[in-house]
């Protein structure tokens, strides 16, 4: 007459294979499709610094290499030249920062050349590129 109550508990379990397959396939993606900034290829080696900070470099960059041959993001430059492009990246954008990458070796004298020139022009940021003290540099 009467039907027995079943007691048996239905296990629902969650399939987390595609899931997983998913997250598999986006981690692959991201890596593709990442791209990396560099530096321009011209060799320099960077003066240390205890107060060195991380810096986002992907603005207007002043090259100086240890023989004073000065690059323009990478351009090469006479020194004559640089306050024209540095006109002309002032007329884009007022606030830009300016970056200075001398190698420790080069003159005094032409590292305040630029800043001197970049001053003059109106930038107030100036900014120069160190290594944190202990870092090895990269050419080593």
């Amino acid at each position: 007459m009467f039907a027995k109550k079943r007691n048996s508990r239905r296990r629902f379990t969650i399939n987390i294979t595609p899931l997983i397959d998913v997250l598999f396939l986006l981690l692959i993606f991201f890596m593709v499709s990442s791209t990396f900034v560099e530096k321009p290829g011209i060799e320099v080696t960077l003066p240390q610094a205890k107060t060195a900070a991380l810096n986002r470099a992907d603005d207007t960059i002043v090259t100086i290499e240890h023989d004073g041959t000065m690059y323009f993001n990478a351009e090469k430059i006479q020194h004559h030249e640089l306050s024209n492009r540095l006109a002309q990246v002032q007329l884009k954008n007022i606030n830009e920062p300016i970056i200075l990458q001398a190698d420790e070796n080069v003159a005094y004298k032409t590292v305040v050349f630029v800043m001197d020139t970049a001053r003059q022009l109106g930038f107030s940021n100036i900014i120069s590129l160190t290594l944190h003290e202990g870092t090895p540099p990269a050419n080593e």
